[in-house]
């Protein structure tokens, strides 16, 4: 039998994946399917709703932890909150400098803002074993 712990982050697991694949689907439209303004407007907000129920599973997974697992995932948030504003800051002035590196995207932001997440997650977890 799961614990109502595992079974919650199996739930935000599923999500996380309905969620990116409501992105990958929509982007894919985007570029690929001829669509008028509106419908092009309706495809591009279509993941927003499973963002909603992710975001509302996420908080209820914080309600459920217990003390020392709030205090980690809150130091994991704000180093990657932290790191990923920092990290995309100055690469961005890199970028406006011309370097030759290009622009960000949403996505690759993102992305860097959950590595660190992740990997602030993992030092915290190391750090209470």
């Amino acid at each position: 039998m799961l614990s109502r712990c595992r079974k919650n982050s199996l739930w935000q697991a599923g999500l996380a994946l309905a969620a990116g694949l409501t992105v990958a689907a929509s982007s894919w439209a985007l570029e690929h399917v001829e669509m008028p303004g509106w419908g092009r407007v309706l495809v591009a907000v279509g993941p927003a709703p499973v963002y909603g129920v992710l975001v509302w599973a996420m908080v209820r997974g914080v309600r459920l932890m217990d003390e020392l697992q709030r205090r980690m995932m809150l130091e994991a948030l704000a180093f990657g909150f932290a790191g990923g504003w920092v990290a995309a800051v100055v690469y961005e002035q890199l970028a406006e400098a011309d370097v030759g590196l290009p622009h960000l995207t949403v996505h690759w932001t993102l992305f860097l803002f959950v590595i660190l997440w992740v990997g602030g997650y993992a030092a915290a977890a190391r750090r209470y074993r």
